[in-house]
């Protein structure tokens, strides 16, 4: 009897794995692990399994759930990547010391390595917004492109600003950014742990007219020029057209997860949705295709 009641409590307190190779099973433990609240434990996150290409829109929204989940008590204690140098995908995390971001709860700190390719995992606030959009220009300017970043600070304000007036973030936001110099491109990506987009659009669509919409409808308003729930001197009140705007312009990409919905937008796609499972918050991916940028003038430059 007793050496049964010690394995039980062994088992009790043995950590829980917790295998992500793609986002659909982000999304399955996502649902797990709500289904557990009462009920947290430890657990050890593995990413070993994960081989595709790791998008600046994985690396925040697997940031954002260790923070969310952490914050509702569950403990994250230890985090497993591929031993195997062939497996690019585990290569680039620890490229980026994803393993350490993960014990310090993915706070920025000056002594994570990150390659010049890539703009550190970050977490932003209201108020850092003006010196990280500095710090972004910085970044692409280091690498030597000569370009007028007008339409990607554009882009992080619209982006940044609404998490912040509009998402109601349990865990603040996080943004990583790639430069992808084969393709010529810059991918950014952010993500929040708010209400999700639609919820946020029926709020306000309840609050001011009664009305309730689809979350396709919700996100189809949210995407229509000048429609916001918040107008604030941050955001001009332009909307998340102004993304899609942006985006299209350069001929790049924007890809959205909110509540119930994927969102994608590309040169060849026009904002299509499909249905996916419950998610937490809103993460958001664009890329800006660098040689479409405007170029330099010397008017940009001041002499003194």
């Amino acid at each position: 009897m007793f050496n049964e009641i010690k394995v039980y409590l062994d088992a009790m307190t043995l950590p829980t794995t917790i295998s992500i190779s793609n986002f659909e099973e982000l999304q399955q433990n996502i649902s797990i692990l709500d289904s557990k609240k009462t009920q947290q434990g430890k657990y050890i996150l593995d990413l070993s399994g994960y081989v595709n290409f790791v998008r600046p829109l994985f690396i925040v929204t697997i940031a954002q759930f260790v923070r969310y989940y952490r914050a509702l008590g569950f403990n994250f204690i230890d985090i497993k990547l591929d031993d195997d140098a062939t497996n690019k995908s585990s290569s680039y995390l620890r490229s980026i010391d994803f393993e350490k971001r993960f014990h310090n709860n993915f706070e920025a700190s000056p002594e994570f390595n990150c390659p010049d390719s890539s703009l550190p995992i970050t977490t932003v606030l209201q108020e850092e917004i003006p010196n990280k959009k500095i710090k972004i220009v910085k970044f692409l300017q280091d690498k030597g492109i000569e370009k007028d970043f007008t339409s990607i600070e554009v882009c992080l304000d619209e982006i940044l600003n609404n998490c912040f007036d509009h998402a109601d973030s349990k865990t603040g936001v996080v943004a990583h950014a790639q430069y992808l110099r084969t393709k010529k491109s810059i991918w950014l990506a952010i993500c929040d742990t708010g209400i999700g987009l639609p919820n946020c659009v029926n709020n306000y669509m309840q609050a001011q007219y009664s009305r309730k919409f689809t979350s396709e409808e919700a996100i189809n308003w949210a995407f229509t020029n000048t429609n916001t729930t918040k107008s604030t001197p941050r955001n001009r009140g332009l909307g998340l057209n102004n993304l899609l705007d942006q985006t299209n312009y350069h001929e790049g990409e924007f890809r959205m997860i909110t509540y119930d919905k994927w969102v994608l937008n590309s040169p060849k796609i026009k904002l299509q949705m499909r249905d996916t499972k419950y998610f937490f918050g809103t993460a958001i991916e664009i890329e800006i295709k660098l040689d479409n940028l405007n170029e330099l003038e010397f008017s940009d430059f001041e002499y003194f």
